[in-house]
């Protein structure tokens, strides 16, 4: 195993993490009370945990909620510490998982399982499938095709509502492919992987509900259709996390809109992928450990083993790549593969850059980008193709 760095801390002054619980996290806690009609004790809650978030010392959740003693764990350490003095993924997910209890999400009663971050989610549905309807099919050679609908799957994590909205012209009609923004370019190998005869079954730890979700659909379609893989499972979140991350719901809805619309291609993929959905050649699998405090190195033994059964994982956005990497402190030109030993599976990840955190880079290409571009860590105009395939 390498020698781990440290890990990205909220207290770096003037770093992303710092920015993402002064900054971010509170405007998260303005969006979902502008766009619920919360009672008063609720929106009472959500202030707060935004006084909380910027004055007091970070909290678990409450002793009575049924996955306390993770968290609780968790916590212990930095008992006292402010949310400007955690580990950065520990204080992201503690601060969602705080949300979801302000908002009732697991009590009894008119707001069980309402998802705070649903009216967002239906808001870039509609706009992904809008977009949906101007996109050209996919031409070109079997592999060709399966190359263009890799990287609209890797483009489609640009929208992320916790970080940058939507941005429509970042998947609309006009929108390239990109190939020149990728720092780690393994599209080819990946293309040549998929259509292995051995790889069969394949598994996608999904990242963002919407236009995402809609370019993963598609890129699985493809790969069942034409016979590349047999099987194919998406792993969701089971709760609300990360804003627009995807969760069971949020599939249907996605289902439910591709069989009503009126675009004839669009009405057939949802079809289609309803059918393999009833006959078990798609499934949707939802465990807690995707939405808990952990990074992938802690995965528990029923997940590794599910995973064990891919041929080939597919982890797809920021928050999925910074749990492969411990959110810790590599330099750019470390190595995945050695980093990510513990993996029991070939894998590949698939990856719009937002944060302070990327291995994988050759000798210079971090510095270069950064004179080109000096908020590349950020802006999620570069990306990542790279497989593992042990």
């Amino acid at each position: 195993m390498p020698v781990l760095p440290p890990p990205i801390m909220t207290s770096e002054p003037g770093s992303f993490a710092q920015r993402t619980m002064m900054k971010r996290k509170p405007r998260v806690v303005d969006q979902v009370l502008a766009s619920n009609d919360y009672p008063l004790d609720i929106r009472a809650r959500l202030m707060g945990l935004r006084r909380e978030l910027l004055e007091l010392p970070a909290r678990p959740p409450s002793r009575h909620a049924d996955d306390a003693g993770s968290w609780r764990q968790a916590w212990l350490p930095w008992r006292g510490h402010t949310w400007l003095d955690l580990p950065w993924y520990l204080a992201e997910s503690l601060f969602y998982r705080r949300l979801l209890e302000a908002v009732r999400y697991f009590e009894p009663g008119p707001w069980h399982w309402r998802d705070p971050f649903a009216p967002a989610k239906a808001e870039a549905l509609a706009k992904g499938l809008e977009l949906a309807r101007s996109v050209p099919p996919t031409g070109g050679d079997r592999d060709n095709a399966l190359r263009t609908l890799v990287l609209r799957s890797l483009w489609g994590n640009q929208v992320d509502l916790s970080n940058n909205g939507f941005d429509g012209a970042l998947l609309g009609p006009t929108a390239g492919l990109a190939e020149d923004r990728l720092l780690v370019d393994q599209t080819s190998s990946l293309v040549a992987w998929l259509a292995r005869p051995a790889t069969r079954k394949l598994h996608i730890v999904c990242d963002n509900a919407g236009p995402e979700l809609l370019a993963d659909l598609r890129l699985v379609h493809r790969l069942l259709r034409n016979g590349y893989i047999e099987r194919a499972s998406l792993h969701l979140k089971p709760h609300p996390f990360f804003v627009s991350d995807a969760m069971p719901t949020d599939l249907q809805h996605m289902l439910q809109s591709l069989r009503a619309s009126a675009t004839a291609s669009l009405a057939e993929l949802g079809g289609q992928l309803s059918e393999w959905f009833h006959s078990g050649r798609l499934c949707a699998l939802a465990h807690q450990f995707w939405t808990s405090h952990l990074g992938f190195r802690h995965m528990p033994s029923d997940l590794a083993e599910v995973l064990s059964g891919a041929d080939l994982v597919l982890f797809k956005g920021d928050a999925n790549y910074r749990r492969l990497l411990d959110d810790r402190h590599w330099s750019p030109t470390d190595d995945l593969e050695r980093i990510t030993s513990y993996v029991p599976v070939p894998f590949a990840v698939l990856r719009t850059i937002k944060a302070e955190l990327v291995v994988g880079l050759s000798e210079g290409v971090a510095e270069r980008t950064a004179t080109m571009d000096p908020d590349w860590l950020l802006n999620g105009q570069w990306g990542l193709v790279d497989l593992v395939a042990g």
